[in-house]
């Protein structure tokens, strides 16, 4: 592993990883909220892009998520814009209850069917008892500009926020040109929706934690299955320690 992680890290001749600090976060957001609340398969399958109600209650959740983050993204130095990022964010048990007392305040249909869908993923097994552990760096989103595809951003901003969790986990955080956490992660993990990033975790070791079946879950009288490509069977809440 690197001897220290100075952001921006040069990737490729025109582009760069970068931590996603208060410069960033309106366009970091505005990514997710263009790629992500379309395109994941949770939020597609529960419509959220057709609702504008959805969609602002989103966009707080993406911007309170982005408070004190480890989000990193790729920018791309000939226009200086963002193209790419990975919203990474250190959890424990306290702020687990924070964040969803902010969720319970959303009312459409669609925040609480996700909602509904995150606990029984996320919660149906405490990761935290289970390996006898505080703290988590949970991989939440990650999204890539239409036009920026391709060109391997997820798994290289995945890479980065590896060694960043390594780093933390490792008490090595003065190695990291990024500011102090509350807490040091002992795991990394993810909710995996999409056959793609379950492939990229699983060649990383990462363990199946908890497993839903699309076919099990659905939203206004359709299931997932009947909405999302087929290839895509499960819902995977995956982690490694740390």
């Amino acid at each position: 592993m690197d001897a220290n992680i100075m952001f921006p890290v040069k990737f490729r001749d025109q582009f760069e990883v970068v931590w996603i600090s208060n410069e960033y976060q309106h366009e970091a957001a505005e990514i997710i909220i263009s790629d992500f609340a379309v395109n994941e398969n949770l939020c597609h399958a529960t419509e959220l892009s057709k609702s504008s109600e959805s969609l602002n209650e989103f966009r707080h959740w993406v911007n309170v998520l982005l408070e004190d983050s480890v989000t990193l993204g790729i920018r791309d130095t000939e226009t200086n814009k963002l193209v790419s990022v990975c919203l990474n964010k250190i959890l424990y048990k306290e702020e687990n209850k924070r964040l969803e007392k902010i969720f319970e305040t959303y009312r459409s249909k669609t925040m609480e069917k996700i909602a509904e869908v995150l606990s029984e993923a996320e919660c149906t097994v405490d990761i935290y008892e289970k390996w006898d552990i505080e703290a988590v760096l949970e991989v939440i989103m990650m999204s890539t500009l239409n036009n920026y595809l391709g060109k391997g951003f997820a798994q290289e901003l995945f890479k980065q926020s590896m060694k960043v969790a390594q780093k933390l986990a490792s008490g090595n955080e003065n190695d990291l040109n990024i500011p102090r956490q509350k807490k040091v992660p002992q795991a990394v993990v993810s909710l995996l929706t999409s056959l793609y990033t379950q492939k990229i975790f699983h060649k990383m070791n990462f363990e199946i934690i908890h497993e839903i079946p699309i076919d099990q879950l659905e939203y206004n009288g359709k299931k997932f299955s009947e909405v999302l490509d087929p290839m895509h069977k499960t819902f995977q809440y995956c982690a490694i320690k740390l």
